[in-house]
C-alpha cells in the first residue's frame, strides 16, 4: 500500500467535499472529528482509504509534511495500491479547486 498526499485551497465545506468523494468513489459515509483549528473526516472500502482535513487557516497544513504547498487549507491523504483512475479529476471536482499532489510514501504496514 502507498500513501499519496494532495493539498488544496478551497471554499467548499468539509461535509460537501466528503459527500462528493463518497458518491464519486463509492465509499461508505465519512466519519468526522476535529482538533483545535482543523476538522477531518475518513472513509474506506476494500480498495482505498481516504482522509480529508480542512484547517481554519492557510498555514497549518503546510507544516505537516515536507513539500506541502503554502497557503492551503485542505489536505487529502489517499491510502491505496496506487492512485485510482481519474482520482485527481474527482478530487478537483469535489474541492472545486486545483489539488496538488505533493508527496507519497510506501506504507510499512503492507
Amino acid at each position: 500500500m502507498m500513501w499519496i498526499y494532495y493539498a488544496a485551497r478551497s471554499t467548499v465545506e468539509l461535509e460537501d467535499v466528503c459527500e462528493a468523494l463518497e458518491i464519486s468513489l463509492d465509499l461508505p459515509p465519512f466519519e468526522f472529528d476535529g482538533h483545535d483549528t482543523w476538522r477531518y473526516a475518513w472513509s474506506d472500502n476494500d480498495i482505498i482509504g481516504l482522509y480529508v482535513t480542512e484547517a481554519d487557516d492557510f498555514q497549518t497544513i503546510e507544516t505537516w509534511i515536507a513539500g506541502c504547498p503554502q497557503g492551503v487549507n485542505y489536505q487529502v491523504s489517499l491510502c491505496a495500491e496506487g492512485e485510482p483512475p481519474d482520482f485527481a479529476w474527482r478530487l478537483v471536482r469535489a474541492l472545486k479547486s486545483e489539488a496538488v499532489r505533493f508527496a507519497e510514501r510506501v506504507s510499512s504496514d503492507s
